[in-house]
């Protein structure tokens, strides 16, 4: 009894101790991937950790997403809405998402995208396919 207990407290001891000052590393990754999470622990640049998950990166500070906002995606969405007030579309949201699919500045499109078919959803129609879904499922 009183041994056992004691053995089960060291180890737990132990394991606790190791947990605040060790890092489990996947060896199954790339040499150079092993190695750079090595030095970035040794460094002080990654935290202890005994998962062995590749270590996530840093969230960026409220600051940094603000600038990131700022400076990436508001010129591109102001374009995309400016591109919508001129056009006027019968579909607005339909026309945005193509827009902003075909001006995507980060994954340029590999070749012209297909026209969508005329008429196949009318101007009353606000539910656009998930209406036309609703209707052939009820047939």
């Amino acid at each position: 009894g009183k041994r056992i207990t004691m053995y089960h407290d060291n180890v737990s001891a132990i394991l606790d101790y190791y947990a605040s000052v060790a890092r489990r590393v996947n060896g199954l990754r790339g040499k150079e991937e092993v190695f750079g999470e090595i030095a970035a622990f040794v460094d002080g640049g990654v935290p202890c950790d005994l998962s062995g998950m590749p270590p996530r990166r840093r969230l960026p500070t409220p600051e940094e997403a603000q600038a990131y906002v700022q400076d990436t995606m508001q010129p591109f969405l102001v374009k995309a809405l400016t591109a919508l007030a001129k056009a006027k579309p019968d579909q607005p949201l339909r026309f945005l998402a193509t827009w902003m699919l075909d001006n995507n500045p980060n994954k340029p499109a590999a070749g012209p995208r297909p026209a969508p078919e005329e008429g196949k959803f009318g101007k009353d129609d606000t539910m656009g396919e998930k209406a036309s879904h609703k209707t052939a499922m009820q047939d």
